[in-house]
């Protein structure tokens, strides 16, 4: 058994990624999603706002469902009208981004936390 397989012990274990802009929060997120094979859910734009979709999404991912997340518009921060992606589920959920740690609602789901810190000047 890898590390990797080792740190996260839970059947679908959901893994909050936090950090300030620039600590390499979406890099460890992006390399934990390859190491797993997770799904990741970025929370840094416009749906991070739509808390309770995502809850929704989340949830619907950890009973082994596919969601249908909103394709946005990052120019005016909108939904693009009938647009979605198919998000499968995978045995480990990643929730990464400057509020993954931030809503109450999102922590009561057992998230697992880890904040990204650097001491860069």
């Amino acid at each position: 058994m890898s590390f990797a397989q080792q740190l996260l012990l839970p059947e679908r274990p959901l893994l909050g990624i936090a950090g300030c802009s620039g600590s390499g929060k979406t890099t460890l997120a992006r390399e934990l999603t390859s190491q797993f094979n997770a799904t990741l859910l970025p929370l840094d734009h416009p749906n991070s706002l739509e808390i309770e979709m995502l809850i929704d999404h989340i949830h619907h991912l950890a009973n082994g469902q596919p969601i249908e997340r909103p394709v946005y518009d990052f120019s005016t921060h909108t939904r693009l009208r009938g647009r979605t992606e198919t998000v499968a589920p995978a045995k480990v959920l990643i929730v990464e981004g400057i509020l993954a740690l931030h809503y109450p609602d999102l922590l009561a789901l057992r998230l697992q936390h880890l904040e990204v810190v650097n001491n860069f000047s």
